[in-house]
């Protein structure tokens, strides 16, 4: 087979593996953390549980600049979970370069991580590791602290390259 053919046949699977995953829906999350410039925050759909006991997370950047490279060499970053009231707050951080403009509510929690107003889960992370995997990097952290108010607003979620909203009406009987 030529190098052509395989990076041709490389090209179809990564393209079937997108539209695959596009219909796969995924939590909403903003990672934020205080750069030598100031804060910076991203939004990602890749956040998971990898361990309960130790608290232990997970979640992929897709890219080494910007914002990602600064939330990769963090010592200690929020992950913010989001939901439908927090819809604005994922789009801001999904798109620009200055996410913490003018509007956006928040304010430096007492340990100096940016921490977004009106968000009620909210995790303290410190990094464990960085795995390589493919053109993304795979971090996994664990949880210092877990801040809640209990409100129960319909989470938000990624699916078919939109933003949508889960609900108790969303659940289907067992």
């Amino acid at each position: 087979m030529t190098a052509s053919a395989i990076a041709a046949e490389s090209f179809a699977l990564s393209d079937e593996f997108r539209r695959a995953f596009r219909r796969h829906p995924a939590g909403v999350a903003i990672v934020t953390t205080q750069g030598i410039d100031g804060p910076v925050g991203m939004t990602i759909s890749s956040v998971f549980s990898v361990s309960a006991s130790p608290p232990i997370l997970g979640f992929s950047l897709q890219s080494e600049e910007g914002a990602a490279a600064v939330i990769r060499s963090a010592p200690s970053f929020l992950v913010h979970l989001l939901d439908t009231p927090n819809l604005t707050l994922a789009q801001n951080f999904a798109h620009g370069v200055n996410r913490f403009k003018d509007g956006t509510s928040w304010a430096r929690a007492d340990t100096g991580e940016p921490l977004l107003h009106d968000v009620d889960r909210v995790l303290r992370c410190t990094p464990l590791t960085a795995t390589p995997a493919g053109t993304a990097v795979v971090l996994t952290a664990s949880i210092l602290a877990v801040r809640s108010s209990g409100f129960t607003a319909s989470s938000l979620v990624y699916h078919e390259r939109a933003f949508h909203s889960t609900s108790s009406l969303s659940a289907l009987p067992a």
